[in-house]
């Protein structure tokens, strides 16, 4: 896996992989165009992308496929320079009529067994989730991987 990342101007990049480009940048307030997500935020979408893939893979599995699948993932950050994350929590909102015990065993195994993301940032901080299935809260669990 390789990846390439060219400076623009100020504090924005645009990174390159596989003929794949995406804009990184900060906010304005730090002195840049607000061009893009900042690095620590991409890593909060790599988390929610890769858990979703493997959720969908195991629910299409089970011919559970769900109506609508939105991950919310936060990060409390730590109060130290350089700051990092400090505690992460993923929100697994499925809608439509997917079975609860599939939703919850897709997530699951996502978040314990699949999800690379998770198990490199359980390295650093505890990542937590929430199942939630047509707006009702269904299980909620911790990532950890035996390996």
């Amino acid at each position: 896996m390789e990846a390439n990342v060219s400076w623009n101007s100020h504090y924005s990049f645009t990174g390159n992989t596989r003929n794949h480009h995406i804009d990184i940048d900060t906010v304005l307030a730090n002195g840049s165009l607000n061009r893009g997500a900042n690095p620590k935020e991409l890593i909060l979408n790599a988390l929610g992308a890769c858990a979703g893939m493997d959720i969908i893979a195991v629910l299409k599995e089970k011919k559970s496929l769900p109506l609508t699948l939105n991950i919310d993932v936060s990060a409390e950050m730590s109060k130290t320079k350089p700051s990092y994350f400090a505690a992460i929590l993923v929100k697994f909102k499925l809608s439509g009529s997917t079975n609860e015990s599939d939703a919850i065993i897709a997530c699951q195994t996502s978040m314990t067994k699949l999800c690379g993301v998770s198990l490199m940032l359980t390295k650093v901080c505890p990542v937590n989730y929430e199942v939630y299935l047509n707006d009702q809260l269904v299980s909620s669990g911790s990532s950890k991987f035996d390996l």
